[in-house]
Order: C-alpha cells, then sequence, then structure tokens
C-alpha cells in the first residue's frame, strides 16, 4: 500500500486523480466524497499501456477547509489534514497561562472561535454522518454530568460517567451515527478534561458549546 494526496478530481465522471499520477475510480474509493487535500493509501499499478490506476483507495485523514487567522499553528487548521494538530494542540491544554488569582482560568482563543468554526464544517461535510442531533447528544449528556458536579462536588464520579460516553460513542461510530474524526474529538477531550475540574467545567465544556454553536442543522 501507498500513501498519497488526492490532487485533482473530476465529479462528473466519477474518478479522480492521487498524486498526480494514479488515476482512480469512485467505486475503488471507501469515502463517498474525494477531496482535493485529502490523505489516501491505496494499492498502486501500472497497466500494460503505461498508465498508473489506483485501486483499494481507502481514506486517512480529510483536509480541513477554513482560513488562517494567525500565524500560530494552534489557528493553521485549513493547512492541516484531518484533525491532527487540533488533537495535538488539545494535549496542550484549554488555557493560557493561569492568572495571578489561581482560580482565574483563560481560555484559548483557539478553542473558543477557530476550532469550533473550522471543525463544525469538517464533521457536517457528509450529510449522512454526524447528524446535529447526534452531536447534541454528547453535549447534552456532558452537560448533565457537570450539573451533577455541581451538585454533588465529586469530580471523581464525573470522570467515570464522562468515561462511560467513550465506549458509547465508538459504538455510534462503528454504526456510522458519528465520523472517526468526531470519535476522536470526543476521546481526546474527555481525556483532557479528566484531569481536572477546571478542566471539564471551564475548558471543555464552553469549548463543546463553542462548536454546537457553529454546527450547521442537518
Amino acid at each position: 500500500m501507498k500513501e498519497g494526496k488526492i490532487t485533482k478530481v473530476v465529479v462528473e465522471k466519477g474518478f479522480f486523480f492521487i498524486d498526480n499520477d494514479y488515476w482512480c475510480h469512485v467505486n475503488q474509493y471507501n469515502d463517498n466524497n474525494p477531496e482535493i487535500g485529502d490523505t489516501v493509501e491505496y494499492e498502486p499499478e501500472t497497466r500494460f499501456d503505461g498508465k498508473k490506476n489506483a485501486s483499494k483507495a481507502r481514506l486517512i485523514m480529510k483536509k480541513l477547509d477554513g482560513h488562517d487567522t494567525q500565524s500560530s499553528s494552534t489557528t493553521r487548521v485549513s493547512e492541516s489534514t484531518g484533525i491532527s494538530i487540533y488533537l495535538t494542540e488539545i494535549n496542550k491544554g484549554y488555557f493560557n497561562e493561569v492568572l495571578e488569582n489561581e482560580n482565574e482560568f483563560c481560555l484559548k482563543k483557539e478553542f473558543i472561535i477557530d476550532f469550533p468554526q473550522n471543525l463544525s464544517k469538517y464533521f457536517t461535510k457528509n450529510l449522512n454522518i454526524n447528524k446535529s442531533s447526534q452531536i447534541r447528544k454528547y453535549f447534552d449528556q456532558c452537560k448533565l454530568i457537570e450539573s451533577k458536579l455541581k451538585i454533588s462536588n465529586d469530580f471523581n464520579c464525573a470522570v467515570s460517567e464522562l468515561y462511560q460516553i467513550i465506549p458509547l460513542a465508538n459504538s455510534a461510530k462503528e454504526k456510522k451515527h458519528i465520523s472517526h474524526e468526531f470519535f476522536q474529538f470526543i476521546e481526546a477531550n474527555i481525556n483532557e478534561a479528566s484531569k481536572s475540574k477546571e478542566n471539564f467545567a471551564k475548558g471543555f465544556i464552553p469549548h463543546f458549546q463553542s462548536l454546537i454553536g457553529y454546527f450547521k442543522i442537518n
């Protein structure tokens, strides 16, 4: 198998090119929406006449459309494939440096505007998956856990309930109710939110709420 990027798509004829050289018909591709910039894995073939074909093509990461608002790598989402940069930034934490008052946590702008805006476009590219009702369901679950936490102040219990969401999301992914990338969003955020009460209540919840705010209704 070989890895490459889709460089040309001829929608009306149902084929596309990988790395400018390899011709691939859509029936040899496991995604119904090939786009320029998508990263794919494929089986290269050279025909008797010298022409190059690609078979058994499989989507690895989709290019994420968006706009580059700053030079910082955290906002260059449109230049990345998939959500790889986003997942890297999640691991660095939701907040800018904690202010002098230890109780003051400043959520990074990228998690309020840039990432939610671009991810919402990315998650809704395929109208048959990641429907708004599905996405909202996970947000509502997290808000319910937050409400319980405010009453009980038992963060360990909240963490347990958060982690129970991951296998449910995995099941939804297998049924193609949500995409693999949205599952990665859920898993990465739950892992980060579970590190502290602040990460959960002041990081993940407002970040997820911003995503909902930009999400297209479908």
